[in-house]
């Protein structure tokens, strides 16, 4: 199957939220999700005001298969684009890959960056991203 990925204006969440929501639901939910300290309404919020970027995968009948959410943050030689979720297939693989690029490209970033367990590491690592640290932490 052929996917494409494409922006989700924030102006259109709203009107799509019941399609999405399931895969907003499933980055929460997941062993995979880096960053569990977000709920859905964090998510939604995030999207609908412009902070994350929400990035779709649709198939050839034009159906929502996958979702991710992009954070941008801004370093004194960098522009990075960090992966904060992804849910739902076609997102990120080998055939999408250069049209995440050329997204976040458009919007300024030189890099992409993503937190994950090791089997998405691996993942990442296929598709041409290096190894740079590894995200441990300690809840209190």
């Amino acid at each position: 199957m052929t996917y494409h990925v494409q922006i989700m204006p924030p102006e259109m969440i709203q009107q799509l939220w019941p399609m999405l929501e399931p895969f907003a639901r499933k980055m929460v939910e997941s062993d995979n999700h880096a960053f569990p300290n977000y709920s859905m309404d964090h998510i939604l919020g995030y999207i609908t005001s412009g902070q994350w970027l929400l990035i779709v995968a649709v198939d050839e009948g034009n159906i929502i298969q996958g979702a991710m959410t992009i954070a941008f943050e801004n370093y004194p030689y960098h522009r990075v684009a960090l992966i904060t979720g992804v849910s739902g297939k076609g997102v990120l693989n080998r055939d999408t890959l250069q049209q995440l690029t050329s997204i976040v490209k458009a919007k300024g970033a030189t890099k992409i960056q993503a937190y994950g367990k090791p089997s998405i590491a691996r993942l990442h690592r296929l598709l041409g991203f290096s190894e740079i640290a590894t995200l441990t932490e300690l809840v209190l």
